[in-house]
């Protein structure tokens, strides 16, 4: 077996593949072990900043809530454990009406560290999974068939 441009390319993105699938797993260990407490929103807003060099846009949402676990007191900013990034002004919006709708919030917690919470209910991201789908394939196809596409190419070119 030689190491070709297919073989290099596969196992780059079989690496991806496989570092996608552990930080999935860590998410959906995490989320099943999140517990509802209610709390207090303090305040909540977004900041608009461009990306870089381009056009394309962020909204930070920015929150501050109160909780309580086990008789402590803990302060809060995570809207979801997908973090407080939004693509457009309309998600900002909407995630902001939604939690600013009601005094009090129901604030999702971890049981080993409850210092970790978020607003919004975690839960298995179907995206994550199809990414990993997308790299596995990916990766198999390149490695398969790369390097029988670049010797046809290099024969053709010969003739």
């Amino acid at each position: 077996m030689t190491l070709g441009p297919g073989k290099i390319v596969g196992f780059c993105f079989a690496l991806a593949a496989a570092l996608v699938f552990l930080v999935s797993i860590k998410n959906v260990r995490l989320a099943g072990r999140m517990l509802p407490v209610q709390g207090e929103l303090k305040e909540i807003s977004y900041q608009h900043a461009r990306v870089g060099t381009s056009r394309a846009s962020t909204y930070n949402v920015k929150a501050r809530y109160l909780y309580s676990v086990s008789g402590t007191t803990y302060q809060g900013y995570l809207v979801s454990l997908k973090g407080n990034f939004y693509s457009s002004q309309k998600d900002a919006d909407r995630i902001i009406r939604q939690l600013s709708a009601a005094g009090t919030v129901t604030v999702w917690y971890d049981p080993l560290d409850p210092s970790l919470a978020v607003l919004q209910k975690p839960g298995v991201e179907a995206r994550n999974w199809i990414m990993l789908v997308a790299l596995a394939v990916s990766g198999f196809v390149f490695y398969r068939y790369l390097d029988i596409l670049v010797l046809a190419l290099k024969e053709k070119g010969l003739k």
